[in-house]
C-alpha cells in the first residue's frame, strides 16, 4: 500500500496557473475537519487502522458517507482514491459525485441526489451517468464495467467543465456528459448509503485530489506529519518531487 506523509501539500507552477494537491494516507486516528465531512447513521462509523480508513455499515438500519468539504461541479481536478470492499457483494460501496452533502437515508430519498460515480464491488465495478433528468437516477451505460480481482484497486475520477472521465488501475474506462443543469458537485465515499438495504465495509489507503481549486490545507498532526517537498527548476518551471518516506 502507497503510504507517504499524512497530508501531501504541494504547488505546481504551469505558466500561469496554480495547481495545488491534498494528500490523505490516513496517519492521524481521526479524519482531518478541514477537508471531509462525515454523516452517519444507526451503528455506521469509521475508523482509522494502520493507516487504512476503514468505513462500516454493520446491518441494514445503518451507513455512512465521507464527503470533500467543497463543492467541484465547475473545477478541474483530478480525484484518485486506492481502495478494497469487504462484504460488497450485493450491493456496491460508491466511489463518485452528490449534488449535495446530505445524510444517510432511504433509497428512494438518495437516488434524488446521484451523480456520476463508481459502483465498486468486492468483484467488480460499474459506472453510473449524471441524470438525464434532475433529481431522477442516471443511467448505467454497458459499456461503463468491469471485473477485477477482490484486492486494492486504484480509482481515479477527473472531473472537467463538461465532462467526467474514468480510470481503474490506470486503465481508462469511458468518459460521461454532465448534466449542464447541475450545480453543485461533491466527492463522497461509501460501503452503504441506504437505511434500507445492505450493508458492508470499504477500505480507503489514500485518496488524492489535484487541480487550480485545490488549496492547501494544514496537517492535523505536524510531529507525525512531513511535508513534501518543491524543487524548482531555473528554467521556468516547476518539478515535484516524490514525498519523503
Amino acid at each position: 500500500m502507497r503510504k507517504s506523509c499524512f497530508l501531501l501539500l504541494s504547488l505546481y507552477i504551469v505558466g500561469s496557473a496554480i495547481a495545488g494537491e491534498i494528500l490523505d494516507d490516513f496517519t492521524s486516528t481521526t479524519l482531518n475537519g478541514k477537508i471531509w465531512v462525515v454523516k452517519k447513521a444507526g451503528k455506521a462509523n469509521y475508523e482509522i487502522k494502520d493507516s487504512v480508513l476503514i468505513l462500516t455499515s454493520p446491518s441494514v438500519p445503518d451507513g455512512i458517507l465521507i464527503y470533500y468539504k467543497e463543492d467541484l461541479d465547475d473545477q478541474d481536478v483530478v480525484i484518485e482514491t486506492k481502495a478494497k470492499g469487504e462484504g460488497l457483494v450485493d450491493n456496491g460501496g460508491t466511489i463518485g459525485f452528490f449534488d449535495a452533502i446530505v445524510e444517510p437515508d432511504v433509497n428512494t430519498t438518495m437516488w434524488t441526489h446521484y451523480l456520476t460515480q463508481f459502483w465498486v464491488f468486492d468483484g467488480r465495478f460499474y459506472i453510473k451517468a449524471d441524470p438525464e433528468i434532475v433529481g431522477q437516477k442516471g443511467p448505467n451505460p454497458p459499456n461503463l464495467q468491469g471485473n477485477y480481482s477482490g484486492d486494492w484497486h486504484l480509482f481515479k475520477i477527473v472531473n472537467k467543465e463538461k465532462e467526467v472521465d474514468f480510470y481503474v488501475d490506470d486503465k481508462f474506462i469511458g468518459t460521461v456528459t454532465k448534466n449542464e443543469k447541475i450545480k453543485s458537485r461533491y466527492f463522497m465515499v461509501t460501503p452503504d448509503h441506504y437505511t434500507t438495504h445492505y450493508s458492508g465495509t470499504l477500505l480507503i489507503d489514500y485518496i488524492k485530489l489535484s487541480g487550480p481549486s485545490i488549496f492547501p490545507v494544514e496537517p492535523m498532526n505536524k510531529v507525525s506529519g512531513s511535508w513534501c517537498e518543491i524543487k524548482l527548476d531555473l528554467t521556468g518551471g516547476a518539478v515535484r518531487k516524490e514525498p519523503k518516506r
